[in-house]
């Protein structure tokens, strides 16, 4: 025969078993913090071997019901300082002046050296651009220089060329009219013959 269910929802009598653990049975102090975290989340029933386990009355410690750890806070000790300790090397007068001359910096000697050898540096640049820039002007003029030159042979030619017409076209015109001349001539002297 089936029996009806109680309200914790087990089947079975009226009065619930001893093994079950309601939440209200469950102890739960204030302030419980899991250590190394410092805060326990309500309701994850995680419980860490060797802390104090607060379990209701009747529960069996083989796992079958949540238990909540009650963790005292304890205040962490600050690590103490690692000592180390260093061997002592000697080092070779050579390595030492160098390490003194690496440690100590530069001289005020080697610091104007620096200084001037900058404005050596910068110097020489600015004579280069200006170089550059003498060298850039000198061709842009010896360019404009031979387009002119180019520009009055040019002219010259063209000059040449229209002179030459002029004296083949007077000479033309000149033998033109001497030939005219002629013929006036021949037409003069055959009209007397006749």
């Amino acid at each position: 025969m089936a029996q009806p269910e109680t309200e914790d929802g087990h089947s079975g009598g009226s009065a619930p078993a001893d093994d079950v653990v309601r939440p209200a049975d469950v102890v739960r102090p204030a302030d419980v913090v899991r250590p190394g975290t410092g805060v326990v989340r309500p309701g994850t029933g995680v419980v860490r071997p060797g802390t104090d386990v607060v379990r209701p009355s009747g529960t069996s410690p083989d796992g079958s019901a949540k238990a909540v750890a009650a963790v005292p806070e304890a205040p962490e000790k600050p690590p103490e300082p690692i000592h180390v300790v260093l061997p002592v090397i000697p080092v070779k007068p050579v390595k030492q002046g160098f390490l003194d001359r690496l440690v100590a910096g530069k001289s005020e000697a080697e610091r104007a050296a620096e200084e001037a050898k900058r404005a050596e540096e910068a110097r020489r640049k600015a004579e280069e651009e200006q170089r550059k820039a003498e060298e850039k002007a000198r061709r842009k003029a010896e360019e404009e220089q031979r387009k002119a030159e180019e520009e009055r042979r040019k002219a010259e030619e063209e000059r040449r060329k229209a002179e030459e017409k002029a004296r083949r076209a007077a000479e033309e015109a000149r033998r033109k009219a001497e030939e005219e001349q002629r013929k006036a001539e021949e037409e003069r002297r055959k009209a007397e013959e006749k």
